[in-house]
């Protein structure tokens, strides 16, 4: 459903506002995961804890794929405006970024599989790939590229599904 020119600044400040608030958590994670109180001393604690963390940056990451799903969609409609594109790719990178320099700080065991940030990473190249098709102040992407574009999604989507398994 496409809204009105005057209403398409709900649809836009909605975006950001989604953007902004994943930014926050992602943000509060990685100052949680420093700043760990040494309380927790038996290892069933540890371990509990440790699936929780894994648990909300996996909720992180779900939130990241859902953002990339609509840039998907953006990126195949014709009509979306570039600079408005951009930004919200530069976004999915940062956030990405952000999540994945949160994970370094875990124990190895603790980390998020490693096969699914290089789904996002590719993900986030196309992308950027993506944001440089622009026609005059739209984005109009090549067929192949719209091909390939969506095929990552399917493997980010699915890698989220696996590593999801893996942890409940």
């Amino acid at each position: 459903m496409t809204l009105p020119d005057s209403l398409r600044w709900v649809q836009t400040l909605k975006r950001w506002l989604f953007v902004i608030f994943l930014g926050a958590a992602s943000v509060m994670a990685a100052v949680a995961g420093t700043d760990v109180e040494p309380a927790l001393e038996s290892s069933h604690a540890d371990k509990a804890s440790a699936v929780t963390e894994q648990h909300s940056a996996l909720t992180r990451l779900e939130d990241l794929d859902l953002l990339s799903q609509g840039l998907v969609e953006k990126a195949g409609s014709g009509a979306t405006p570039a600079h408005n594109f951009r930004v919200e790719t530069r976004m999915y990178r940062e956030l990405l970024r952000q999540i994945m320099l949160a994970d370094r700080q875990h124990p190895t065991a603790e980390q998020l599989p490693q096969d699914l940030l290089l789904e996002m990473v590719r993900m986030s190249a196309l992308l950027h790939a993506a944001a440089d098709c622009k026609t005059g102040y739209v984005i109009v992407c090549p067929a192949d590229l719209m091909l390939q574009l969506k095929a990552q999604q399917s493997k980010v989507s699915r890698a989220l599904l696996m590593a999801r398994g893996k942890v409940e």
